[in-house]
């Protein structure tokens, strides 16, 4: 009886065998089901719309490269989670104040070939004139945006 037991719970692994997850698969992608989740600034810009990109697999990381004007950025895996930090980053000054932005995204794999995520975004803002740039734009400093996304290989 306990062979017989033995042998139920090991025939499911011999027959569908047990492969560890290599990342995504390297190719185009896309970016959908984008879903804002929070959004502090009051922008109505707050989310990227749907797209393709490129992504190549490196082992324990992943490059991705969007098909938009975005910048090419790497990600590192861990298991099935990935995280991009500072995906996006910049700043901007003029008249006294300094605007200082970054993006990170993270997520989960559901498989080679899919997987969802969230993106956050932060500004914040450094000079005298901060107050004045706060009003203009209709916000306060810091604030963040945050997206939720799904993603998916394309055939």
């Amino acid at each position: 009886m306990r062979l017989y037991r033995c042998l139920c719970l090991l025939l499911p692994l011999t027959l569908f065998g047990c492969s560890e997850f290599e990342g995504p698969e390297s190719g185009t992608w896309r970016y959908t089901a984008v879903t804002p989740v929070r959004n502090d600034c009051n922008w109505n810009t707050a989310t990227n719309p749907p797209g393709d990109f490129a992504i190549v697999n490196n082992g324990d990381t992943f490059r991705v490269t969007p098909e938009d004007d975005n910048p090419q950025f790497d990600c590192s895996l861990d298991g099935y989670g990935y995280t991009c930090s500072e995906r996006i980053a910049g700043s901007y000054s003029e008249g006294g104040s300094t605007l200082t932005w970054k993006v990170d995204a993270k997520g989960t794999f559901i498989d080679e070939r899919s997987g969802s995520g969230s993106q956050t975004g932060q500004v914040t803002c450094s000079g005298s004139a901060c107050p004045s740039v706060a009003q203009l734009l209709n916000t306060t400093f810091p604030c963040r945006l945050d997206v939720d996304f799904v993603i998916g290989r394309k055939n």
